[in-house]
């Protein structure tokens, strides 16, 4: 009985690591498209004046297998735009060991930047978000044969704008309206 709970051990654990390794996929951060400057650049405004990032701006990657928002789970580190950049990142390769996606499939990445906080949904300035763009990704193959990193520079430039925070008289307001529909419920 130990000798066949042993074999099976091993052998569980050897489909582990083939699934692990199947999953690890590495990409670049960097963003700059030779065949079309529209592509992978970040702008600071809407108003159209050229405006683009810089040091202030942290960008990091979303991924899935999914066309959905809610899907992009996988996510990179944080990236800081480098001065000089022209609004495209150019950061270091990196690698997302993930379940979702797998290296050599197709799949999709989006891209969130953001001023102000530690992340997307904690920003304080501005952010925005490019589109979901599909994507091939570089990693490993079903047949454990690596492939070289991925530039995610195929989705279009897109704005970063100021986050909306409400002010405080709509807050107060807000709250009467609510106080004022309990209390004529409990009567």
């Amino acid at each position: 009985m130990n000798k066949n709970l042993k074999s099976a051990i091993a052998i569980v654990s050897v489909i582990f690591a083939v699934a692990s390794a199947k999953a690890n996929i590495t990409q670049n951060a960097v963003t700059f498209n030779l065949n079309n400057a529209n592509l992978g650049q970040v702008f600071f405004d809407t108003v159209g004046t050229g405006a683009v990032a810089d040091n202030t701006v942290s960008a990091q990657f979303f991924f899935g297998n999914s066309n959905s928002r809610a899907a992009l789970t996988e996510s990179s580190q944080v990236f800081t735009f480098v001065n000089g950049n022209q609004g495209f990142l150019n950061g270091a390769p990196f690698t997302v060991t993930s379940s979702v996606v797998i290296g050599g499939t197709a799949g999709f990445y989006q891209m969130r930047a953001w001023v102000g906080g530690s992340s997307y949904d904690t920003a304080t300035g501005k952010r925005g978000e490019s589109a979901i763009t599909g994507i091939t990704f570089a990693g490993l193959t079903a047949g454990s044969t690596s492939l070289p990193p991925t530039d995610l520079n195929l989705h279009g430039a897109f704005a970063i704008t100021t986050v909306a925070v409400p002010e405080p008289a709509t807050i107060a307001l807000g709250l009467f309206g609510a106080a004022g529909l309990l209390v004529r419920r409990r009567k």
